[in-house]
């Protein structure tokens, strides 16, 4: 049988013994190709994913696949509050003011709850939705700053009373978006401002954490 080794990327964290490993330390994990999918089993102490596993349908979903998911014991899922898709979808009524609908969020957190078995939610404060971006003709307008601060204040307040009032996270964690200088796929700050992105992620941190601590 062939051997693969798959160097974790940054989408699967894995973390092995009592004490952390270093950043810099290599992991690996091992796949024999030849062997055909059955039952899976743990693999670390602490297993956590960014993002959803898309590889199954929510609202379909395949057993054996939400079965491998539960046994390697997945403990933490980091999700973006205003990811389109799964996150709050965010729209502006006819006079204009913002609305937020929470009702694909809220099935995506019980999907990853009582299907997966994912035992914690970590919030991102991030991804721009398209009522909010500076560039919103931009077909990544998720990656640039709010036209204006004050409204993205609004939405992610919103979105944290709604956490704690109707979800139960008392206390959640939140991540303020981060990685600046990694303008293809992650943040590009505002138009004509390319080189400016650490300045506006410095700049707008402020509305994005100002009624967290407040709401927890």
């Amino acid at each position: 049988m062939k051997l693969f080794i798959l160097l974790l990327s940054l989408i699967v964290c894995v973390i092995h013994g009592p004490s952390f490993a270093a950043a810099s330390d290599p992991q690996e994990i091992q796949v024999d190709v030849g062997t055909k999918l059955g039952s899976s089993q743990k693999i670390s102490h602490f297993l956590g994913t960014q993002g959803v596993p898309h590889t199954i349908d929510r609202t379909n979903p395949d057993q054996k696949g939400v079965q491998m998911w539960r046994e390697l014991d997945l403990n933490i899922c980091d999700v973006a509050l205003f990811c389109d898709g799964d996150g709050i979808s965010v729209s502006r009524n006819a006079k204009g003011k913002l609305e937020l609908d929470f009702t694909d969020f809220d099935t995506y957190l019980d999907y990853l709850s009582k299907t997966l078995g994912v035992k914690q939610v970590h919030f991102g404060i991030s991804s721009m939705p398209k009522a909010l971006s500076s560039n919103p003709n931009d077909e990544n307008y998720g990656l640039y700053t709010p036209a204006k601060y004050e409204e993205w204040e609004d939405i992610v307040y919103r979105a944290v009373l709604h956490l704690k009032n109707e979800r139960g996270f008392s206390g959640a964690h939140y991540q303020v978006w981060s990685e600046p200088g990694t303008y293809t796929n992650c943040f590009r700050g505002r138009p004509g401002r390319k080189d400016k992105d650490v300045e506006l992620l410095v700049e707008m941190s402020p509305y994005s954490i100002a009624q967290i601590s407040l709401e927890q």
